[in-house]
């Protein structure tokens, strides 16, 4: 069976382990903790919204209770300063991150050890084993070509290494690619196989997983399992046991589930693999599942795109870009014929804008749809870029859109906007990290709304410049006042309840707006998103709507060119 490379450190093995919030990050942290074979205890709810609720069978206690816990030891999101949490715990409790607490499996000192692979992560494998006392045989790898020694240690062939009794080969990559050849390379071969996680990183933070489960543990729902991976069914059957979550049964073809009531169903796809994820996903969704309903999850992101998706490329000044699909129009996806006629509309935001990336259509291609069912002859250029705040947004339009003769421009923004990075000036850090290496400009003197609304000025300013029409849009945010644990755990992350919060009592209170709040437009209604901020298809098709009728009702009808 395949193992984890990491487990929990014998300094907190028999401690009670909490784990400080109960926020997406929280999650995160639970969920490597789940993987490496940790008992959570329970959650430390600061803000005591949620005590005496639980999840995944653990309760949701406040710092109070914590003073009740004698053994106790708390593991706090890397998103927090300890010196944050020290003061909210306000006791003698020791705090760590997930990285200190995780070590190399104690099993693998009773082995002979052989890393496959001499990458980075080759480096990695053999500097923590050092650390902690584990002897490396030898290092593998699949063609050595001129290496015969690495750091000391003989390189061998696979095909050098005879039958092993008792031994340990530890994948040294995270590459999924890269681990499933290994993986195959290895089915010959005895002894135990080793990989980092079952999950990639990003697939954690960026996922759903036991969010879902959570959600159906607490509303008693029906749980199947599907995958042909052992290993890794053998692995979410392991975790779910030990949390007491009871598991329907495993399926091994999606349409058994037809004669079932979905409205009942929760469906773990077990496999780590984007693209077989992808395809159970399209199975599902055929049987009336959907993405926004919280009934199927995988261990990769399954709201992602896969097969066709929109890649992305280095940007020299706003870091990344989309590939385009019009070589004329690099950086954008262009929807229409470019004709000298045609209406021209750009776009620019952050990923609840983009094409390509998600499973879901997004609002951009729908309003473009919708302009051409009414009748307009239009090319809409999608700049948006995952990721992006305002101040790319702006350095987008002022780079590019003085060259593309535009009509109008469309920004929908803000949730990108809403925390605090720690960098003194706004703007340089809307673009990355503070280094003190570099000037980042001088302080800013307002709030991130405030400074949100400035950067908005400037871009009506330049589209105006450029004799175009600009609209912009307070993008909806799924993050409220009133939350449920489910919303809790799924929309909010680091920060972002605060400036979310902000962001609305501020809109509120705005007199002359030059955009539209959309914040709160889907407040009311159910299947708005898919993930933490990103939008259902239904959603994107309301704000498609909104869009359209803002600029139907401002322009009386839409600029004709002739």
């Amino acid at each position: 069976m395949l193992k984890i490379f990491y487990s929990i450190a014998e300094k907190i093995q028999k401690k009670d382990i909490y784990i400080y919030g109960i926020k997406r990050d929280a999650i995160t942290v639970f969920t490597n903790l789940a993987f490496v074979g940790a008992d959570i205890g329970g959650f430390i709810d600061v803000e005591k919204r949620y005590t005496e609720e639980c999840f995944m069978n653990r309760p949701i206690v406040s710092i109070e209770r914590i003073n009740n816990i004698p053994n106790i030891v708390v593991i706090a999101p890397d998103v927090i300063e300890k010196s944050v949490v020290k003061e909210k715990i306000g006791k003698d409790i020791e705090i760590f991150y997930y990285d200190e607490v995780i070590v190399p499996n104690n099993e693998l000192k009773e082995k002979d050890v052989y890393i496959y692979g001499i990458g980075g992560y080759g480096e990695k494998v053999y500097k923590q084993c050092c650390e902690c006392g584990i002897k490396i045989k030898a290092v593998c790898v699949t063609k050595k070509g001129n290496v015969t020694e690495w750091n000391g240690l003989p390189v061998l062939e696979m095909d050098e290494i005879g039958v092993l009794e008792d031994c340990a080969f530890v994948i040294a990559t995270i590459d999924p690619a890269y681990r499933k050849q290994m993986l195959e390379v290895l089915t010959s071969y005895k002894g135990d196989r080793y990989v980092f996680n079952y999950v990639l990183p990003h697939h954690i933070s960026e996922g759903r997983l036991f969010q879902i489960i959570g959600k159906a543990v607490s509303e008693h729902k029906k749980i199947w399992l599907y995958g042909k991976n052992d290993d890794l069914a053998g692995k979410v059957i392991e975790i779910l046991t030990r949390y007491s979550v009871e598991i329907q049964g495993e399926i091994s073809n999606l349409y058994d589930l037809a004669y079932d009531s979905i409205e009942d169903i929760v469906v773990i796809i077990m496999e780590n693999d984007e693209y077989e994820v992808e395809q159970a996903c399209d199975i599902l969704d055929s049987l009336g599942f959907a993405l926004e309903h919280w009934n199927y999850t995988s261990l990769a992101c399954e709201t992602i795109k896969c097969k066709e998706r929109v890649k992305t490329a280095s940007d020299l000044l706003l870091r990344w870009a989309s590939v385009s699909n019009d070589t004329e129009y690099p950086g954008f996806i262009v929807y229409g014929n470019n004709n000298r006629q045609d209406i021209k509309i750009m776009v620019v935001g952050g990923s609840t804008s983009t094409d390509g990336i998600y499973r879901t259509e997004s609002w951009v291609k729908l309003l473009y749809q919708k302009l051409r069912s009414e009748g307009y002859q239009v090319t809409v250029y999608n700049g948006a870029v995952c990721g992006h705040g305002v101040t790319r947004e702006l350095l987008h339009l002022l780079r590019d859109g003085a060259y593309m003769e535009l009509d109008y421009v469309i920004a929908l923004s803000g949730v990108n906007n809403v925390v605090d990075h720690g960098i003194k000036n706004y703007f340089s850090g809307d673009l990355g990290d503070e280094n003190s290496d570099f000037i980042c400009g001088l302080e800013s003197k307002e709030s991130l709304y405030e400074f949100w609304v400035r950067s908005i000025k400037i871009m009506k300013s330049v589209v105006e410049l450029y004799g175009a029409s600009f609209y912009s849009f307070l993008q909806p945010m799924a993050v409220k006042e009133e939350m449920s644990l489910f919303g809790t755990v799924m929309h909010e992350t680091r920060n972002c309840r605060k400036g979310m919060l902000e962001f609305r009592e501020l809109a509120l209170q705005e007199r002359n707006r030059i955009y539209v709040n959309a914040i709160d437009y889907l407040d009311k209604m159910s299947d708005m998103y898919i993930d933490n901020c990103h939008y259902s298809s239904k959603a994107n098709k309301l704000i498609a709507d909104l869009i359209y009728e803002t600029m139907i009702k401002k322009e009386g009808t839409l600029k004709k060119k002739h």
